[in-house]
């Protein structure tokens, strides 16, 4: 079974005046998601049971930098995933209800830090011009082609329900790079930078 993974917890942020009566709601803010799983293991026999145990302390061990990523298929087919660490219990309790012979019942929480499901299937449109020179190799090396303006925008759609944060990456050579979203009138302006 597994709880905590329905709509994301939400805080409200409000403020008050000094002779305010109540209080003003000045928006809110995703709190981080805990998501509570009981699995069940069953193996051939004891040894196994306990090699499986094993394996979950393993799986859900403390970690710096590796996030468990719980990964749940829909219905329609569409993947939405959540990257988590085990946090509070993981526990692998041995009693009447939790071990009997080769079944074990363990119990875990996991903690979501950005508590929205994600489509782990990246997007990664790219835009390819020739953007400077290059040699032809003879006796005499002759430069052709011509530095180019890239100036054709790309359309990206972003069709899911909370505020998105993509990753852009610019490859050389280029001098004086400008992205701007057009939707938004967003810029960055990388003027004075060189990509060799």
């Amino acid at each position: 079974s597994i709880t905590g993974v329905g709509i994301a917890p939400t805080r409200r942020l409000t403020q008050r005046g000094p002779l305010q009566h109540g209080e003003t709601d000045i928006g809110f803010r995703l709190d981080p998601r805990n998501v509570n799983l009981v699995l069940a293991v069953k193996g051939v026999d004891r040894a196994a049971t306990d090699y499986a145990r094993q394996q979950l302390a393993y799986i859900f061990g403390a970690r710096q930098s590796e996030a468990v990523q719980l990964r749940c298929t829909r219905d329609d087919g569409s993947v939405r995933q959540l990257d988590c660490r085990a946090v509070a219990l993981v526990d692998t309790a041995i009693t009447a209800e939790d071990r009997i012979w080769d079944f074990q019942r363990v119990g875990v929480q996991l903690m979501a830090s950005d508590p929205n499901w994600y489509d782990p299937q990246t997007n990664l449109p790219s835009v390819l011009r020739n953007s400077g020179a290059w040699t032809v190799p003879l006796e005499v090396p002759l430069d052709i082609g011509a530095t180019t303006e890239i100036d054709s925008p790309e359309a990206i759609y972003y069709s899911g329900t909370f505020d998105e944060y993509p990753l852009l990456y610019l490859y050389g050579a280029m001098q004086d790079p400008v992205i701007e979203n057009e939707t938004t009138g967003d810029v960055l302006d990388l003027t004075g930078a060189t990509i060799a």
